[in-house]
């Protein structure tokens, strides 16, 4: 089925705008291989919301932050820099609470 580039949308049929869908997905790059390719440092402080390049830096520096050093050029991977900032999520005592309590049910309830 060859489809003229001038054709408009309209004028299509249903199974040749499938078609033109599924070509267009074939030729774009999966979600997953977007997150292997590296981003340098200006990428990687844009991503984690416009973060002080001297944080990004001093963070990598300390260790703290994933990160991978090439000829002397930083780079990151957006699934690790989105796995460190999970692991600095702050779990509020209200929830500390609820968990303890519902733990301390389960204990005193297994008890009896």
């Amino acid at each position: 089925m060859i489809i003229e580039r001038e054709t408009r949308i309209i004028d299509l049929t249903v199974e040749q705008l499938s078609k033109v869908i599924a070509d267009s997905f074939a030729h774009s790059p999966a979600p997953e291989l977007q997150e292997d390719v590296p981003l340098n440092v200006v990428q990687a402080c844009q991503f984690l919301g416009d973060m002080p390049k001297p944080t990004l830096y001093f963070k990598c520096n300390k260790g703290d932050m994933p990160h991978i050093r090439q000829g002397g050029r930083l780079y990151f991977f957006k699934r690790d820099l989105i796995n460190w900032l999970r692991s600095y999520t702050v779990v509020s005592p209200e929830s500390k609470a609820a968990d303890f309590l519902s733990s301390f049910k389960t204990n005193f309830q297994a008890k009896r």
